[in-house]
C-alpha cells in the first residue's frame, strides 16, 4: 500500500497502522478483506481516503471419502463428500458438478480414482480418493454388502460419528467392536476414544463376507 500527501502536518492509517510519514508505503497482510483508512491532518483541514484490499480464502475440502475403498467387480462404493467456500464442485469421473455436500453410489468396472475439484474466484482445490476393484465377481449367492459407510471420518476424543450399512441375501450380519448383531439395514451412533476400525459380517448358508472401515480420533 502507498501513499502520499502534501503539506500536512500528520498523517495516519487506520487500522493497525498508525502514525505515517507523508509519503511511502506499508506492507500489509489482512486475513479477511480489510478498508484502510488514511487521515491527513493540516491546521484545522482534515483528509481522509480509504481503500479496500479484497482477500479471497480458497475452498475447504473438509471431507472427501469413498467407502468401501475395495470392492469386487460389479459391487458398488459410495463416495462422499462435504466442501465450504467453493463456487462450483465437480467429481470425475461420472459425476460431473455436484452439490456442495452430498454422497452417491458409483459402480466402478475397474480401479478408479475419482477426483474432486472445488473451484472458488481464486482458487482451485482437487482432492482425490481411489476405489480399488478386483475383477473377481461375488457369487450371487453370497450376501451382498450394498452400503458400511462411517461419517465423518475422522473426529476429535468425546465427538460421535454414525455407522451405517446396507446389507442383501444375508441372514445375519454382525458389527465387531462391541456392536454385535444388527439388521440389514440401519445405522449406529459411535464414540470410540482412539483410532479405529470397524468390521462388518455378513452370512448366509453359503458363506461371509466382511467389509471394514476405520475412523480417525484425534487425542487433543
Amino acid at each position: 500500500m502507498q501513499c502520499e500527501t502534501v503539506g500536512t502536518s500528520s498523517v495516519n492509517i487506520s487500522p493497525n497502522i498508525g502514525t505515517v510519514g507523508p509519503s511511502g508505503s506499508y506492507v500489509v497482510s489482512p486475513s479477511s478483506t480489510q478498508t484502510y483508512t488514511i487521515t491527513a491532518v493540516s491546521g484545522s483541514m482534515i483528509i481522509t481516503k480509504s481503500v479496500t484490499v479484497e482477500v479471497s480464502s480458497p475452498p475447504v475440502v473438509a471431507q472427501f471419502t469413498a467407502a468401501p475403498k475395495s470392492i469386487e467387480l460389479g459391487g458398488s462404493s459410495t463416495l462422499t463428500w462435504n466442501v465450504s467456500g467453493a463456487t462450483e464442485v465437480t467429481i470425475e469421473p461420472e459425476l460431473g458438478t455436484v452439490p456442495s455436500a452430498g454422497s452417491s453410489f458409483v459402480f466402478p468396472n475397474k480401479t478408479t480414482v475419482y477426483v474432486l475439484t472445488a473451484s472458488s474466484e481464486c482458487c482451485v482445490v482437487n482432492r482425490s480418493v481411489t476405489v480399488q476393484v478386483s475383477q473377481y465377481p461375488v457369487p450371487a449367492y453370497l450376501p451382498v454388502v450394498v452400503l458400511f459407510n462411517i461419517s465423518p471420518d475422522s473426529i476429535f476424543k468425546g465427538n460421535s460419528a454414525t455407522l451405517e450399512w446396507v446389507v442383501l441375501n444375508a441372514d445375519s450380519v454382525v458389527i465387531d467392536q462391541g456392536i454385535g448383531p444388527v439388521s440389514p439395514s440401519g445405522s449406529i451412533v459411535v464414540s470410540p476414544a482412539s483410532s479405529t476400525t470397524y468390521t462388518l459380517t455378513a452370512i448366509n448358508i453359503y458363506g461371509y463376507r466382511q467389509v471394514s472401515i476405520s475412523i480417525v480420533v484425534f487425542v487433543v
